[in-house]
C-alpha cells in the first residue's frame, strides 16, 4: 500500500501520518494525479495498482478485493465500477494495469485526464479491455465521499453510531445507518 500525493507543502501532514504508519508515499505534481500513482505503482514494482481515492473514507473494502478478484482473474487493462454508475459515489474503485497506464498516460490530451486518472480510457473505450461491474441495486446518485462540509457532516454523523472499526462496517451497513439518520432528521424513527 502506497500513498501518492502532491508535493505541495498542504500535503505535508499526510506524508507525516504516512511515514507514522509506515506506509510509502510518493509525491508528484499536484495536477498530475495520473502520474503520481503512476509513478508509485513503477516504483513498487506493481503489475497493475488501485485506484480509490481520498474523498473516500467510508469505502467498502469487500467492492476493492472483488475489483481485484476481477482483475486477477481476467487481466483487462481496467476493472471499474464507476464506467456505469451504479454505486454510491465513495465507493469507486479501479484497478490499472501499469504497463497499460504508462502507454495510455503517454498520450493523455487534456487536463481532465492527468487530474481524473481513466476519463481518456472511457473515451477510448474501443482501445482498452475495459471490465465494468455493477451493484445489484441502482445506487449512483446516494453520495458518501467527503467533497463539501455537509458530506463532512453526514460523514461524521454516520461514524458516531460506529461501534466497531471503520473497515469492519460495509456498503450495506453503512447505507443502514445512513438510513436511521434519515429517519431520525424526519422524524419517523
Amino acid at each position: 500500500m502506497a500513498i501518492a500525493t502532491s508535493d505541495c507543502p498542504e500535503d505535508e501532514p499526510l506524508i507525516k501520518v504516512a511515514e507514522q504508519w509506515g506506509v510509502d508515499s510518493y509525491r508528484g505534481p499536484l495536477d498530475d494525479v495520473a502520474g503520481r500513482l503512476l509513478d508509485a505503482a513503477e516504483k513498487m514494482g506493481a503489475d497493475a495498482f488501485v485506484r480509490v481515492s481520498g474523498d473516500s473514507p467510508l469505502l467498502d473494502r469487500e467492492i476493492v478485493e472483488r475489483a481485484v478478484s476481477l482483475f486477477r482473474e481476467e487481466w483487462p487493462d481496467l476493472v471499474t465500477n464507476v464506467r456505469i454508475r451504479s454505486f454510491p459515489k465513495g465507493q469507486s474503485v479501479e484497478v490499472i494495469d501499469t504497463k497499460v497506464m504508462r502507454r495510455a498516460w503517454a498520450t493523455f490530451e487534456n487536463a481532465e485526464d492527468f487530474e481524473h486518472v481513466t476519463p481518456y480510457f472511457y473515451r477510448h473505450a474501443d482501445r482498452y479491455r475495459i471490465r465494468s461491474f455493477e451493484n445489484t441495486a441502482s445506487l449512483g446518485s446516494l453520495q458518501l465521499s467527503v467533497d463539501t462540509e455537509t458530506d463532512f457532516q453526514r460523514f461524521e454523523t454516520i461514524v458516531a453510531q460506529f461501534r466497531a472499526p471503520q473497515w469492519t462496517y460495509g456498503l450495506e451497513a453503512v447505507l443502514d445507518l445512513l438510513d436511521d439518520q434519515q429517519e431520525e432528521r424526519a422524524g419517523t424513527k
